[in-house]
């Protein structure tokens, strides 16, 4: 009985720690990886109406453009700085682009695309990160054309987005 109980012992924080390893493994690839330089970003389909989807994109899209600006506008404060271009730029694309921008890509994924539009989305947030990334890799061109998203802004007025269109280009 106590060898059967010395077993059960081990056994089950054994058993337990197998169980976990293997749970932390399952998971939606897609949602730990998105956005990785040079990956397609999947937006899952959703119940939302083309309608309803570009009502709420289009505010997310403003509000997040807004946020930029505050942000952008609050760190310049019109003071010069004895900073290099590439340290402010690079300080700016960092600080501020990527975050907020960013935050804009995983709000229309959780929004969700309606069900016939998942690819024209998807090549939206998947363009918009392509042009995070480029911002990273040359931030002083990046800054000198703020924001950064000719093509997203091309994508977004052919989707019929309003203000993720123009109000990023």
């Amino acid at each position: 009985m106590q060898k059967q109980l010395l077993s059960m012992r081990t056994f089950l924080p054994i058993a337990a720690i197998l169980i976990l390893l293997s749970v932390a493994g399952c998971g939606d690839r897609d949602s730990s990886s998105a956005g990785a330089v040079g990956e397609d970003i999947t937006v899952k389909s959703s119940m939302l109406s083309k309608k309803r989807f570009i009502r709420l994109t289009d505010e997310l899209c403003q509000r997040n453009t807004a946020s930029f600006f505050a942000q952008y506008l609050r760190a310049k404060g019109g003071k010069t700085s004895p900073q290099s271009e590439k340290t402010q730029a690079r300080r700016l694309v960092d600080g501020i682009l990527v975050p907020v921008y960013g935050d804009l890509i995983a709000r229309i994924r959780a929004l969700g695309a309606p069900s016939g539009d998942v690819d024209q989305v998807s090549d939206f947030v998947t363009v918009l990160q392509q042009e995070l990334d480029e911002a990273q890799e040359r931030p002083v061109e990046a800054v000198r054309e703020l924001p950064p998203f000719a093509r997203t802004a091309r994508l977004a007025d052919a989707y019929g987005l309003l203000r993720c269109g123009n109000s990023l280009d």
